[in-house]
């Protein structure tokens, strides 16, 4: 095209058919590492301390969950909550009277 184009205007009727490529996906992927025996050493407790009369706990075991204690004075209803080991996670909210306590090695 660059040679003839001084001598008049070319007119190219090469036509080119290229495949059409098979649809692509792009993937983004990550991996993470988890060590099984710090999930197995890892504990949860859930506990009420008496929102609707519901006094109670429920926990992984992986360690004692807090002691509830209700008690009675002057028709009020208080519950106690002690705790006896070490924690690294506690949570509470007092306007469902629902915490949480985790812990991990």
């Amino acid at each position: 095209m660059a040679i003839s184009e001084p001598f008049g205007k070319p007119v190219n009727l090469l036509r080119v058919m290229t495949p059409q490529g098979d649809p692509q996906i792009l993937l983004r992927v990550k991996f993470a590492e988890v060590d099984r025996t710090v999930s197995s050493d890892m504990g949860l407790n859930l506990f009420s301390t008496g929102a609707t009369n519901t006094i109670g706990s429920v926990g992984t075991q992986q360690f004692s969950p807090p002691s509830l204690v209700p008690s009675t004075s002057n028709g009020v209803t208080t519950t106690t909550l002690t705790l006896s080991d070490a924690l690294n996670i506690f949570l509470f909210r007092p306007d469902l009277n629902l915490g949480a306590t985790s812990k991990c090695w």
